[in-house]
């Protein structure tokens, strides 16, 4: 919400510096240091609806929506200034979830209405407020989910906590739990009755899952204080390179992101992403399957409960039997 409203902040000072070249126009004029200019409320209409279109009753629609579903205020009379001293009804995630989803509808709403200025202002103000929670996906696969690893003992940057407005929560399980694995970080629920969306922001939509199982992999490397990379030397170079929303945005052109649907949005994000996740993940399989003895392990397990060709079953029974056997035979002699 604060990067909302600076990012909306930066619009209504774009609008200022508008207004204030046309009034030097018109005062340089009167001067008669430049040609004779006409001034006419007509024509400032329309250079107002040529520069900025529909952007702050769009910026202002947006707000409503989002404040009186916060809110959950049923007066449709209150204005948005109002809605802002009522106390918030939902939680931080939900909102922000709500807010970047209504904004790129909004943003996408336009350009298929052939609004292009509202729909890049639009996408401006949606690129700021998904900065934050952008930062904290880049956080979350540098360090790995929150742990007291030995990475931590020794004093290494690490993510102590999650951000209240971020899709990824900690549930509380112990390091030590069985479930803590498949339990203990998942994707956060939006409150049931807030509104039906999907629990994880549009733009990220595709990629949600794949961002938590990676958090989780460069997690768990961190604790076995193993490298992230085969290459020992190149552990601090890891997620030095994780762009800003708007650089990724600015790669994909803007001008023509403004003219696709949000699908298009989320599977650039997904394209974009995924090395990134996928990278710890074949790292973790790796060392599970070298260090660990993954497939001898399989392979015993194979072999004991799927009767693998019958081998291991009969070698185990032929075992018993001439145990059996024998003890016999020494009871005889004994009596």
């Amino acid at each position: 919400m604060e990067a909302f409203s600076e990012a909306v902040e930066t619009q209504i000072g774009i609008f200022n510096s508008w207004c204030a070249a046309r009034e030097r126009e018109i005062i340089l004029s009167l001067a008669g240091s430049t040609p004779p200019l006409y001034v006419s409320l007509l024509n400032l209409e329309k250079t107002i609806r040529d520069s900025f279109s529909h952007t702050f009753d769009a910026l202002l629609e947006v707000l409503r929506k989002v404040m009186g579903k916060a809110t959950r205020s049923q007066d449709k009379n209150l204005e948005v200034w109002m809605l802002l001293d009522l106390p918030m009804r939902f939680t931080p995630f939900t909102v922000s979830t709500f807010l970047l989803d209504t904004l790129l509808t909004a943003a996408d709403n336009s350009s298929s209405n052939g609004e292009a200025e509202t729909s890049k202002a639009l996408m401006q103000v949606f690129t700021a407020s998904t900065e934050p929670i952008w930062s904290m996906v880049g956080l979350w696969l540098k360090h790995g989910m929150p742990t007291q690893g030995p990475a931590a003992k020794k004093g290494a940057s690490s993510l102590t906590t999650l951000g209240d407005e971020f899709f990824i929560q900690a549930t509380g399980f112990p390091m030590l739990d069985p479930d803590f694995w498949t339990e203990g970080f998942t994707i956060s629920e939006v409150d049931a009755d807030a509104y039906s969306s999907e629990s994880v922001p549009l733009p990220l939509s595709l990629v949600g899952n794949h961002v938590l199982r990676a958090g989780k992999a460069v997690g768990l490397l961190r604790i076995l204080d193993l490298p992230l990379s085969d290459d020992a030397e190149a552990k601090p170079t890891w997620m030095t390179d994780w762009p800003t929303f708007f650089a990724l945005l600015k790669g994909y052109n803007t001008g023509a992101l403004v003219k696709t649907s949000k699908e298009h949005l989320s599977r650039y994000i997904h394209d974009s992403i995924l090395p990134y996740c996928q990278a710890p993940q074949k790292r973790l399989a790796q060392i599970i399957a070298s260090e660990c003895d993954l497939w001898l392990h399989l392979t015993a397990i194979e072999e004991l409960y799927f009767m693998w060709k019958g081998d291991t079953m009969s070698h185990f029974s032929e075992i018993i039997f001439a145990k059996v056997i024998t003890l016999s035979h020494s009871h005889h002699r004994i009596c």
